[in-house]
């Protein structure tokens, strides 16, 4: 039942399966091992349909529409065959850091963090992510000035702003930061910004 919620056309993957290697398991006795050329068919069906299980688990924890049911060996795909939804995470706050973190990955997003605008920087440039959550007030400056100078250059790439200090907000989304969260974050906020985010790439 829980595939379906999923919405993952599971039958069809286990039915590729099936065809794909020529094998009818009514031929396999539940009280004996059947054996074609050494290797024994129960095991061989109890693997691939452990494949299927965990092509339908990946696909619903990475944010997948569907597994490809033409060639379940192959690996899972969005339209644009990419990467998790990736969410770096400035904050120099440690524990905020790894809350938010947390939360974000058991949502199905992946998550990065940094707790210095030069750590930022750093792992901006290492891969570009998806979102960014910024904090204002780093130890080594104004958490915004990372958004001014790589917004240009990657305008795909959404920021949004976590901080206590609500005073800044229109200042802020002036300079066209997306979302304002004011601390203490509301996480289902939060996530649904993400998604909403992810929904957008697709």
């Amino acid at each position: 039942a829980e595939r379906f919620r999923a919405g993952l056309k599971t039958q069809q993957v286990l039915s590729a399966i099936t065809v794909s290697i020529g094998i009818s398991c009514m031929v396999v006795k539940a009280d004996e091992k059947t054996r074609s050329g050494g290797y024994d068919l129960k095991k061989i069906c109890a693997k691939l349909y452990k494949l299927a299980d965990d092509q339908v688990y990946r696909a619903k924890h990475e944010g997948r529409d569907r597994v490809c049911a033409a060639d379940p060996f192959s690996p899972l795909k969005t339209r644009e065959n990419r990467k998790l939804f990736e969410v770096l995470i400035v904050e120099d706050e440690e524990k905020t850091a790894h809350d938010i973190s947390h939360i974000v990955q058991i949502k199905g997003f992946q998550a990065r963090i940094a707790h210095t605008l030069k750590e930022g920087f750093k792992e901006f440039e290492k891969d570009v992510p998806d979102a960014v959550l910024l904090d204002i007030k780093l130890p080594d400056g104004d958490g915004t000035e990372l958004f001014s100078q790589v917004h240009a250059s990657h305008p795909e790439t959404a920021f949004a702003v976590a901080s206590g200090h609500g005073e800044r907000k229109e200042e802020i989304l002036h300079l066209g930061i997306k979302e304002f969260f004011l601390k203490p974050i509301d996480f289902d906020k939060l996530i649904e910004w993400l998604i909403k985010q992810r929904d957008e790439k697709i």
